[in-house]
């Protein structure tokens, strides 16, 4: 059957290449935020989707459109997102149990996660450095380490160091892999290579370094920020730990945060958090003051139904999982300059 359907799709391939009636798969809308005339900081990129993945062949477009996506490549209930020096995009499918691979190298949607002795059962957040991923797995009440391929590695976290493991960030100087851990109110500190517990950040409070239920957080420049999302805000620590500074507030002025989700901040320290009530992501710097929001609740390009991880590449793109669209949405940022 499978090979009847390649060869249909060939034989339309072929008679609209024939006909010069090549139809176009996809054409974004050139969105920017502000609008003009004011400067553009933010543009709108794509959209990750089964069918609309731009990595595809041509024929796989053509393929998925006339016969839908394969089992397994369209995003059910995603939560987090990553990517890796190739530009691969790595995104959490907990419905799925798997990680979904948007694999610009090979153009294809792949999933891993479901090979080895070790399956995933509720994957939340990544983390990629070279060819490994982390994966907090919070039905497990593990850490999943694989490689980018799929392959099983080990697993982070003795009985009862974890309890609800979320949100994900490495870092390569220390090889140390941060955890938040929401139904202990707390960041869990691992050595990433012998999967030893090193110490904890934080427990549950409103104070400075305390947390109610923490979430996404984020390392750049030996700082970490972390979404302490029912305490409304933003706290930013030391490698070590030591509290630095906080923003943020419930509320439903620009700057307030009402479900802060996912985090992510750029080199120059420019703070993205979604946010998935108001459906949106704002943009902060780091004394907390409000530099744009983007998004509004939607299905079309640019709209969101509850955003949550969030993830800046090297080259400024921002991944924003767009859950209850069953998507990732990806826009640049043009610099606040």
């Amino acid at each position: 059957m499978k090979k009847i359907i390649k060869l249909y799709v060939s034989f339309i391939s072929t008679l609209f290449s024939l006909t010069g009636c090549t139809p176009t798969v996809s054409v974004w809308p050139e969105l920017v935020w502000p609008d003009p005339p004011d400067q553009a900081r933010i543009e709108f990129v794509e959209i990750l989707q089964d069918q609309y993945f731009q990595g595809q062949s041509y024929q796989d477009k053509l393929s998925t459109i006339v016969f839908g996506a394969e089992a397994g490549q369209k995003l059910i209930q995603a939560f987090d997102v990553a990517t890796d020096a190739r530009g691969n995009v790595y995104v959490s499918d907990s419905a799925d149990r798997s990680i979904k691979v948007f694999d610009r190298e090979q153009g294809k949607i792949r999933k891993i996660g479901q090979q080895g002795k070790t399956k995933l059962l509720w994957p939340v957040g990544l983390a990629i450095h070279d060819s490994l991923i982390w994966v907090a797995d919070s039905y497990l009440q593990k850490i999943v380490c694989m490689t980018t391929n799929g392959k099983f590695i080990k697993l982070i976290g003795k009985k009862g160091e974890l309890n609800r493991p979320g949100g994900l960030a490495y870092h390569a100087g220390t090889d140390r892999l941060y955890v938040t851990d929401s139904n202990s109110h707390q960041i869990i500190v691992f050595n990433a290579h012998s999967g030893d517990q090193l110490f904890t950040i934080g427990a549950r409070g409103s104070g400075e370094g305390e947390f109610n239920f923490p979430s996404y957080m984020s390392i750049k420049n030996d700082k970490i920020y972390v979404v302490d999302a029912m305490n409304f805000r933003v706290q930013i620590f030391d490698l070590d730990g030591n509290f630095i500074s906080k923003f943020g507030q419930a509320g439903d002025a620009p700057g307030d945060l009402y479900r802060p989700k996912g985090l992510a901040v750029t080199n120059d320290e420019y703070i993205f958090v979604t946010d998935g009530m108001y459906h949106n992501f704002q943009i902060f710097d780091e004394a907390g003051n409000v530099y744009l929001f983007v998004g509004i609740p939607g299905t079309a390009a640019g709209e969101f139904h509850t955003p949550m991880g969030i993830h800046i590449d090297e080259n400024n793109l921002i991944y924003v999982v767009d859950q209850h669209n069953s998507r990732v949405q990806v826009f640049r940022f043009l610099g606040a300059g």
